[in-house]
């Protein structure tokens, strides 16, 4: 939305200098547009590779976590006999903190 708003305003901007300028119709709504797009296009490449740098590290935590509760899945099966249900309780807590922390990673989102 900020970004709509920071081109409209750069546009704006473009086409009072165009008109103050004397420029024709045409010229003055071609740069009117290419402003437009122009910024557009460069605040979204912006805003994406901030978004996709703290993906990558909420993608690194999620792996991590999955990779910790993988190993004890791994260890249970290796030694049999051992008691299932408690495995399962804390496989679902390991699950549980990693979701909490995930959901507090998040908030670097905004």
């Amino acid at each position: 939305m900020f970004s709509l708003l920071i081109s409209l305003i750069g546009t704006a901007a473009v086409v009072a200098a165009c008109v103050a300028a004397d420029f024709s119709r045409a010229e003055t709504s071609g740069a009117g547009i290419a402003v437009f797009l122009l910024l557009n296009i460069g605040i979204g490449i912006i805003v994406r590779k901030r978004i996709s740098k703290v993906q990558g590290e909420l993608q690194q935590i999620l792996e991590r976590g999955q990779q910790r509760m993988n190993r004890k899945v791994q260890m249970f099966q290796s030694k049999p006999g051992g008691n299932f249900k408690q495995i399962q309780r804390q496989l679902e807590a390991d699950q549980k903190a990693l979701i909490t922390e995930a959901l507090d990673f998040v908030d670097r989102l905004e």
